[in-house]
């Protein structure tokens, strides 16, 4: 994972590096284990928040590190990338979730939710996996190529049930008007 890479990188010159390095890296592991807990609680806008401040710590650590070695500044960069690319990846799982919510909530009303705007969700949370699984593998840009790709899915699924929403909306009115009159 980005978190790995990062701490590897750490690693390799932890007799070297500042201790702004290690309290940073180890306020960033503390930040995205909080952000874990947040997501599973229900949490979501929480855990972003606490998956940009681990991001951020990282970003600190790994930066640190550089500067002690510049001749292996790409692998820093990768790590940093791969950090990047970790919490995009949180940020999209939630960001699908609050999606989901709505459909079902939508549904739980009665009002029916095209088959296509699920398909495009679980074609984006393939897609995610498979990002998470080229990260893990150490497949950076795979996996920025599968974020992209799950992310414009799960636009264009939130796209269409935002219209989804506009037509359930605008029955509503109308059916609020004709009784009003």
């Amino acid at each position: 994972t980005g978190m790995a890479q990062a701490e590897k990188a750490l690693k390799e010159v932890a007799d070297k590096a500042p201790e702004e390095a290690r309290s940073a890296f180890e306020a960033g592991v503390k930040a995205l284990e909080e952000a874990r807990s947040l997501k599973e609680a229900g949490s979501y806008a929480e855990a972003c928040k606490k998956a940009v401040e681990a991001m951020r710590n990282f970003k600190v650590a790994v930066l640190a590190v550089a500067k002690l070695m510049p001749e292996e500044a790409e692998p820093v960069k990768e790590a940093r990338k791969a950090v990047g690319l970790r919490v995009a990846i949180e940020r999209a799982k939630s960001f699908i979730e609050r999606v989901e919510n709505l459909i079902e909530k939508t549904e739980e009303r009665g009002y029916e939710v095209s088959e296509d705007v699920k398909a495009k969700l679980d074609e984006a949370k393939d897609r995610l996996a498979k990002a998470e699984d080229a990260l893990e593998a150490g497949n950076v840009d795979t996996a920025a190529k599968e974020l992209a790709e799950a992310r414009k899915l799960a636009g264009q699924a939130m796209g269409e049930f935002h219209s989804t929403v506009r037509i359930i909306m605008g029955e509503r009115l109308e059916r609020f008007a004709e009784r009003a009159e």
